[in-house]
């Protein structure tokens, strides 16, 4: 399924009442070596496991690579976005 398709689903379900989430893969992120980064975790957290409204989104102001190595924290390379 294209994005396209998945657009149809979200309306599908929409209309027919069920609330549904769309967005990143939340997999990559919990993927990576050692623990969730802070943004990431309080993001999942705030969008599935509290009743408040979401609000407003701020985008993460570092990311980095995925290297599906084991590497401590201190070793992972992040890289802060313009």
């Amino acid at each position: 399924m294209g994005y396209s398709d998945i657009t149809s689903w979200t309306t599908c379900f929409a209309v027919a009442g069920v609330v549904s989430y769309y967005g990143p893969n939340v997999l990559t992120p919990i993927a990576q070596p050692g623990k969730l980064d802070d943004y990431t975790y309080r993001s999942i957290n705030k969008t599935l496991f509290n009743t408040a409204i979401i609000g407003n989104v701020n985008a993460c102001k570092r990311h980095t690579p995925i290297d599906w190595q084991d590497k401590r924290e201190d070793e992972i390379i992040w890289t802060e976005n313009t």
